[in-house]
């Protein structure tokens, strides 16, 4: 389970500090500061504060100087992890956040933390030491890192997340998988997701889901809108149960590390069961070749009913 938040804050204020006096041995004489300071935030997070100090001596001549600086509002983040603990990274936590074309091998993730995968995700690699949690987030290129010791985090109670069952069952179908390789749970949205926590280039995981339309091409035309780009349909083939395969073009996030994403669409009591394969894949192509068949096994364990 993930979600992500942006904290935005929208507010102009103006600080104006006492005047400030100061006498010397030649008399006595005033000297006053005035200083305003304000700060805007665009809808993107972006924050810009201006700063204006003016200083009026005891001639009545005035000096104005005026800084403007830029912040950006930090990336934060929710999780649950495969012991079923929920984390919350935010601005009481992190410690450094930094863009990067290869976020989970960032120079900022530790040697201890680098392939020690701790939840289930997709565009979001979680990753842990003894003293940090690292969030790789593959669609932003971005490198989050958290002091363990400042994290919310809470034990969920929620028992059919924390079993991790082996075995998922709807009205329609059912699956079975290893539960030493994969991690399985209900997401926010009611979809089955199997996330494989053997070796892979980063986060690959089978996502099952059900379309109550009573057809895969409207199935199809709903899943391209989600994702945002059109997807290419090969029809099934006679005497296996799939009706159709669509998939999307590779997403590339750096030379040699893309995630292919695969539909597997079942017209089934009028509604339409769609298996989604999500494998994050480097330039090994045996790896890759050995990912699938991995893949394929929980797949085919997938019955109708």
């Amino acid at each position: 389970m993930k979600r992500i938040s942006t904290k935005t804050t929208k507010r102009v204020a103006a600080i104006i500090l006492a005047a400030i006096a100061a006498c010397s041995v030649m008399g006595c004489s005033v000297q006053k500061t005035v200083t305003t300071t304000e700060t805007h935030t665009d809808a993107d997070g972006n924050t810009t504060t201006t700063t204006t100090t003016q200083t009026t001596d005891q001639d009545g001549n005035v000096n104005t100087e005026t800084t403007e600086t830029e912040a950006k509002e930090l990336i934060t983040y929710e999780f649950e992890t495969f012991d079923s603990v929920k984390v919350v990274i935010d601005e009481n936590s992190i410690v450094a956040q930094e863009s990067s074309d290869d976020p989970e091998n960032s120079d900022l993730v530790s040697a201890e933390a680098a392939g020690n995968i701790i939840a289930p995700g997709r565009d979001f690699v979680y990753l842990e030491d003894s003293d940090y949690y690292y969030i790789a987030d593959l669609s932003r290129n971005l490198i989050t890192v958290a002091d363990k010791s400042k994290v919310q985090t809470e034990t969920s109670n929620d028992e059919e997340l924390a079993e991790n069952p082996g075995f998922f069952e709807t009205d329609s179908w059912s699956i079975s998988y290893d539960t030493d390789s994969w991690y399985g749970y209900v997401n926010d949205e009611g979809n089955t997701i199997i996330n494989y926590t053997g070796e892979c280039a980063g986060t690959s995981l089978i996502e099952i889901s059900e379309l109550d339309v009573p057809t895969a091409k409207e199935a199809v035309a709903i899943l391209a809108e989600k994702k945002g780009k059109e997807l290419t349909v090969s029809d099934g083939f006679e005497g296996v149960d799939y009706t159709c395969f669509a998939y999307a073009a590779d997403e590339v996030y750096e030379s040699g590390l893309y995630i292919a994403d695969f539909y597997t669409l079942y017209e089934h009591n009028g509604k339409v069961i769609v298996l989604d394969e999500a494998i994050t894949h480097d330039d090994d192509d045996a790896r890759a070749e050995a990912l699938g068949e991995v893949f394929a096994c929980v797949k085919n364990a997938l019955e109708l009913k």
